[in-house]
């Protein structure tokens, strides 16, 4: 036990964590009698998706059209004694769970002692804006879970640059995707921030970009490849995809409108005369 301690120094904390969030689902879930209407269209769409292929799943309903969650919960009811609905509640408390480990570990890549890893613990176990959504049968679950690897495997490619963490960042932000196509974004723009990287090489700083962008642009031309063979298939027929191009513009002009209000308020609210004129 000593020795198994000594390897694994944390290894009560996250254990801690699981269970407690773990029962915290259940509590949740066990006071909740009324399914919110997007758990309705999932858990349709997943009824559909045990006996027909994709394309007829991404039509039951609006949030069908991204189908990977609906997929997953029909698949997991499937191989399982589980209902539709149980099996959902399941992959989002499962994920709720990855979700809190996450954050804890993250707040240890960034430098933090045990003690500030177990109030870590705490902020997220007592989180009413997270706890407040447990209880919702949604993708957004798998997303932020996903997400939150992402951002732990890029701190730790900012460490300790190397193809292990630059491929598991592509593949939890892919994943991150297949629940919401807006991953898609962060996996295309984020590894642009290893051009900020001042105390490497520009050369270096190259290598690193397309290291994290290799499984990206591999999984392109597989991309590619599938459509060329299946000249019938087309991005408009891919769910959301087609809607990618569209997404960036949008999130680039609400970045930029953003940062217009808040350089407005801080020149009439915060700054003098003086400071604004230069």
């Amino acid at each position: 036990m000593s020795s198994l301690v000594k390897r694994y120094p944390n290894a009560l904390l996250y254990m801690t964590a699981l269970l407690a969030s773990a029962c915290l689902s259940v509590w949740i879930n066990m006071n909740e009698t009324v399914i919110n209407p997007d758990g309705i269209c999932y858990l349709l769409s997943a009824k559909v998706a045990q006996h027909a292929d994709v394309n007829t799943v991404m039509h039951v309903c609006p949030q069908a059209i991204w189908p990977f969650f609906s997929m997953l919960i029909a698949r997991l009811s499937q191989l399982t004694p589980l209902s539709l609905k149980n099996a959902a509640l399941l992959l989002d408390t499962l994920f709720s769970m990855l979700s809190v480990v996450t954050f804890i570990a993250m707040t240890g890549v960034l430098g933090g002692s045990k003690r500030v890893m177990w109030l870590a613990a705490a902020v997220i176990l007592l989180s009413h804006e997270f706890n407040n959504v447990r209880q919702y049968i949604v993708r957004d679950h798998g997303f932020w879970a996903f997400y939150l690897v992402s951002i732990y495997c890029l701190l730790q490619f900012s460490v300790k640059p190397g193809w292990r963490y630059a491929l598991a960042w592509s593949a939890s932000l892919m994943l991150a995707a297949l629940f919401r196509i807006e991953g898609v974004i962060f996996l295309l723009l984020v590894p642009g921030v290893v051009w900020f990287f001042t105390q490497t090489t520009w050369r270096k700083r190259a290598q690193l970009y397309v290291q994290l962008h290799a499984l990206t642009l591999l999984a392109c031309v597989v991309l590619a490849i599938w459509l060329l063979i299946h000249p019938q298939q087309t991005l408009a027929k891919l769910g959301r995809v087609a809607e990618v191009p569209q997404q960036i513009q949008h999130g680039l002009g609400l970045m930029f409108t953003r940062f217009q209000i808040m350089k407005a308020a801080l020149a009439q609210n915060v700054l003098t005369a003086d400071s604004v004129k230069e």
